[in-house]
């Protein structure tokens, strides 16, 4: 288990980072544009953004979120500027 600790190519839980490197991908684009991604089409990675946001957002509404993820979503909502 130590050395898979300190290797850098392995993730214990690859999807949950995905996850959570997306979530940070989303915080960055708030701080760089003051609001949450939204579906805009001149822009691929802010409407890639918005879709995944818009995806996560329903699971959370839905109750199918994992604890940990919703929390980390609601946090994430609740600290952005509503437009």
């Amino acid at each position: 288990m130590i050395r898979l600790d300190i290797s850098p190519s392995f993730r214990w839980d690859p999807h949950e980072e995905a996850w959570q490197s997306r979530l940070d991908e989303c915080i960055q684009h708030r701080i760089a544009t003051g609001r949450i991604p939204y579906l805009n089409i001149a822009d691929a990675a802010e409407f890639a953004l918005a879709r995944w946001l818009g995806r996560q957002m329903r699971l959370l509404q839905y109750g199918a979120q994992p604890a940990a993820r919703a929390e980390r979503l609601r946090a994430f909502l609740s600290d952005s500027p509503t437009p």
